[in-house]
């Protein structure tokens, strides 16, 4: 009862310290276990076979002890409580056997915690897998609104780093099911061995615990504090093309050498602060596990008397350090698993927390849809901003070239976002084909439009591929196509590998201008039936942007273009032009009558000529 007692209370001392180092609301399983167990169930299979292979090893592995302490027997029989003198001749045959046995348990003990941690380690695998594409199917269909304001690198944390935890956690499940299972199995067999002297050779464990949350409680705040100093250090590093191209410009590598520099060295005190602490851990649980070991080195040499084998006595000690050690690797191990599992519960709070886009529900034939969009009195806000849009009201006609101008920030971009459900107006209407907007399907509605943003973004793959992203089926004449009406097919060709050039990180091989045009061809590849440039020419030079409304006047004249510029060149051939400022629509009408009314737009429009932004041919 002692021995219970004392084990009990050490327990309670390790547990309470690892809830203490997490925090009580850390230490709860919330929400992981909810998370965890569809995908646990579909393998629950596999993983029970992986335990159970797991407790027939750790019982092959112990049986050894126990054919040890009965060759030892064999040869040390006992005759009226005294030993004999050793007589291995006539006990040859059985020596033998015995270590034969061994071998095979051995290789037996071997295959089975081989073929477990296979099964387990393709069980966390498979997991790992569902689990990232889970995740990257949830921020997909995050609301844009959300994407803005999160941090990428957090994301990317979460999507790579904080996923592959759900591997180590599963490891090292693994592995305190094996320290348990040893730990239980030895137990036992001390009780069904020498039930009398048991409790004595158990008192390792309360001493073993004890000493593992010692050296925990030393160790935890200064991995805390290395940490810390890692992630400044992290931050200090700047390995961006775009970063260190700023550095550069400004000269001011050796300022950031001594900022890295003063990192680098608090992570070394740091570091060596753990590491000199660290290096105290094994001798102080070593000593736990021997004193462990020494009491029942002392107890069963004190009940030899009373019915105890030499052989049974050696297998106690023998066994000694398969139960305390185990033990010992178990505050570490728990420690490894609270870590993992925080960084899983983090994951799955996000994922609790993302607002995820409306999908909608009602259909939209894209071949159907002619490119008539409707909006009506349409105010809109950001989150914790003011309003960007106050009665808005457009008519965007099919088949026809809608220009949306005005001052920087007068809300032309969000309208557009407006239009493929980026974002929800806080009111008004939208249609499309005189259906609503806001409950039509939102993969419908957005392959019915074809959009270039103004921040362009490639991916880190050839430039045939980047312009196929929309339709992966397109040909290689259809992809040329598209780049001569982008006018990009010329400087493609010139490049080593023409399309199969390799674009880089953000497609920082190219200039701005290459980049725009490639984006280009790529909406015009989706051939989606409404087109949606949103300052997609910004820069470009006055002459190849000119060139390309041209081009794209000729190449693309039954679509329904809907243009969005600061520069003026592209919607003075428009066949309606809208003016906002302020959020508002001041003007609408052509070119020539705006131009012709003397508004904003006119006011525009001669100061963009007097800077040779655009010519004034076409003017009135």
């Amino acid at each position: 009862a002692g021995t219970v007692a004392a084990t009990a209370g050490a327990a309670a001392v390790f547990l309470r310290g690892l809830r203490r180092r997490h925090g009580p609301g850390d230490a709860a399983a919330t929400g992981t276990v909810e998370h965890l167990a569809p995908e646990l169930r579909e393998h629950r299979k596999p993983l029970l076979i992986a335990s159970a292979l797991t407790i027939c090893s750790v019982i092959f592995s112990l049986s050894r002890y126990v054919l040890v302490g009965r060759a030892v027997d064999a040869v040390l029989p006992a005759t009226g409580g005294k030993q004999t003198a050793v007589n291995l001749r006539g006990n040859a045959w059985r020596i033998v056997v015995t270590g034969g046995l061994m071998v095979i348990m051995t290789v037996v003990e071997g295959l089975f915690e081989l073929l477990g941690s296979r099964i387990w380690r393709r069980v966390a695998i498979a997991v790992e897998h569902r689990l990232r594409l889970r995740t990257f199917a949830m921020l997909q269909r995050a609301e844009m609104g959300y994407l803005q304001s999160a941090n990428a690198a957090e994301l990317r944390i979460l999507l790579v780093d904080d996923v592959a935890q759900i591997d180590d956690l599963l490891s090292i499940s693994w592995d305190i099911l094996h320290a348990l299972t040893t730990m239980a199995v030895v137990a036992a067999a001390f009780l069904v061995v020498a039930p009398g002297i048991a409790w004595i050779c158990m008192l390792g464990i309360p001493i073993t615990l004890l000493a593992v949350t010692f050296q925990q409680n030393r160790l935890l705040p200064r991995q805390r504090a290395l940490r810390l100093e890692a992630a400044r250090l992290h931050s200090s590093i700047v390995t961006s093309p775009e970063g260190l191209a700023t550095i550069k410009s400004f000269a001011a590598e050796k300022r950031q050498l001594a900022e890295v520099a003063e990192h680098s060295r608090d992570y070394g005190r740091r570091a060596t602060e753990l590491a000199r602490v660290s290096a105290t851990t094994s001798p102080i649980i070593e000593l736990s596990v021997i004193t462990g070991i020494a009491a029942t080195v002392i107890a069963g040499g004190l009940a030899s008397g009373s019915g105890l084998t030499v052989g049974q006595y050696s297998m106690m000690i023998m066994m000694s350090r398969q139960l305390l050690g185990p033990l010992a690797l178990l505050g570490k191990l728990m420690e490894g698993f609270q870590r993992s599992h925080l960084s899983l519960r983090r994951l799955f709070r996000t994922l609790d927390l993302m607002p995820l886009e409306d999908p909608g529900e009602l259909p939209l034939d894209r071949n159907e849809v002619r490119g008539r969009v409707k909006v009506r009195n349409v105010h809109f806000r950001y989150e914790g901003g003011r309003e960007v849009l106050h009665d808005v009201s457009l008519d965007i006609r099919p088949g026809k070239t809608t220009a949306i101008v005005g001052p920087t920030g007068s809300g032309k971009s969000t309208l557009l976002r407006l239009l493929v459900k980026f974002h929800q107006p806080a009111s008004g209407t939208m249609e499309i084909e005189r259906q609503p907007i806001a409950p039509t399907r939102t993969g419908d509605l957005r392959r019915a439009f074809a959009f270039v943003s103004q921040e362009v973004f490639l991916f880190p793959a050839s430039i045939r591929d980047n312009i196929a992203f929309a339709r992966p089926d397109a040909s290689q004449a259809e992809i040329e196509r598209a780049a001569r009406i982008a006018l990009a097919h010329e400087f493609i060709e010139r490049l080593p590998d023409g399309y199969e050039t390799n674009v880089g990180e953000h497609g920082l091989r190219l200039s701005g201008g290459e980049r725009q045009r490639i984006a280009i061809a790529r909406a015009l590849v989706a051939d989606a039936p409404i087109l949606v440039l949103d300052e997609a020419t910004s820069q470009l030079d006055n002459e190849t942007e000119n060139r390309f409304y041209e081009s794209l006047r000729h190449e693309a004249r039954k679509k329904t273009k809907i243009v969005v510029a600061h520069r003026l060149a592209a919607a003075r051939t428009a066949d309606w032009i809208y003016v906002l400022e302020d959020g508002r629509v001041c003007e609408e009408g052509t070119h020539a009558e705006l131009v012709e009314r003397g508004g904003l737009y006119a006011t525009l429009w001669h100061l963009q000529v007097e800077d040779g932004a655009v010519s004034d041919e076409g003017a009135s």
